[in-house]
């Protein structure tokens, strides 16, 4: 895979290969060998666990609070767009352990918050 932080300006590189893979280099889970993210696989399986995530004032990132891992990071960038799909829902849902102040203060860069009109009831 190629991580898609690399395109970014002013990323930082862990390596300077084409190639990039989630590995688990410190004993400590999978990580992105590029920016250090955790997997998809691994964001999902914690949110299912209830997970705690913690906001930032960022919309690319958001922290992952496990028994495993006090904090991981991971980059909203690692999801595709059903990946996308998949966290919107679970947000909409109310499923996902969301840290103090219990919402995001900014969020992720493919989420947007739908206003819909006040509907007036006529018949009155």
């Amino acid at each position: 895979m190629r991580c898609p932080r690399r395109g970014e300006v002013g990323a930082v590189p862990h390596n300077y290969g084409d190639e990039d893979e989630f590995s688990d280099r410190h004993g400590e889970g999978a990580s992105c060998s590029y920016c250090g993210s955790i997997s998809p696989d691994d964001l999902f399986a914690a949110i299912d666990s209830g997970a705690e995530l913690g906001p930032t004032d960022k919309n690319y990132k958001v922290y992952v609070k496990t028994e495993d891992r006090p904090y991981g990071k991971f980059y909203f960038q690692h999801l595709d767009a059903d990946g996308q799909r998949r966290f919107i829902s679970l947000l909409n849902e109310g499923k996902l352990n969301i840290g103090y102040p219990g919402h995001f203060y900014t969020l992720p860069f493919f989420a947007s918050v739908r206003k819909t009109p006040l509907r007036v009831d006529d018949s009155e």
